[in-house]
């Protein structure tokens, strides 16, 4: 499997969003609906905790939101 681009936005309340790269195991865990996952973004190597959440189509949740940026030691 391919790396893949990944544009989650960068909160909540916010339509900016992040260009990300992830590799196969961190997209595996990307899908529609409730999830939630921490990533990788292969392009900076920052980490981060990631969830689905909704688009602005009524009962749709089809997007992602960063939670939040993890920090690594």
């Amino acid at each position: 499997m391919t790396n893949g681009l990944f544009t989650p936005r960068k909160s909540a309340s916010s339509n900016d969003r992040y260009e990300m790269k992830l590799n196969a195991e961190d997209m595996a865990h990307v899908r529609r609906g409730r999830w939630k996952a921490d990533i990788t973004d292969q392009n900076t190597g920052k980490r981060y905790t990631v969830r689905g959440a909704a688009c602005s189509a009524p009962r749709c949740l089809c997007d992602a939101v960063v939670v939040k940026e993890l920090v690594c030691n």
